[in-house]
């Protein structure tokens, strides 16, 4: 009999999604990904702004960003990047806090297998999950121990 195993050792193409805040939270959270193992050209990190280029660096690999100046009046995508990233499949879809409707109703469109949200209430999400702390490391590492314990 094979076992598949838990959500986590399943999960492959991880797509983690949060606010904005600074760059060092961006640095932060990709260190996060890279201490768990993961292949961070197999993760994407996707963020939400509400302010265009508020620090935020494009050359970053795996980082991705839209902001209020990426949605068109009707709620039509200008960002390029984030169209092609929407075009992709993931194992497993982190939402970290809670995010704007505006941008809610966009990763509501992403193809992903399973979904959890740590600190949000999103009626998508397979799984809805609290944590006192903000600290990337900590978020991720909470979010990986509950879902090994998933099959």
């Amino acid at each position: 009999m094979i076992t598949k195993g838990s959500v986590w050792d399943v999960s492959k193409r991880i797509l983690l999604v949060t606010d904005f805040y600074n760059q060092d939270q961006v640095l932060e959270y990709r260190d996060a990904i890279k201490s768990l193992d993961l292949n961070i050209n197999d993760c994407e990190l996707l963020f939400f702004t509400n302010k265009e280029n508020n620090g935020m660096t494009k050359e970053l690999a795996s980082v991705n960003y839209l902001c209020s100046k990426d949605l068109g009046f009707f709620g039509k995508i200008k960002n390029e990047a984030f169209l092609k990233l929407m075009k992709r499949r993931f194992d497993l879809m982190i939402v970290i806090g809670e995010i704007d409707k505006r941008f809610l109703k966009k990763i509501e469109r992403f193809k992903f297998e399973f979904g959890v949200g740590v600190n949000s209430q999103i009626s998508f999400i397979n799984i809805n999950l609290k944590m006192n702390s903000k600290d990337p490391l900590e978020l991720v590492n909470f979010t990986k121990k509950t879902l090994q314990k998933i099959q």
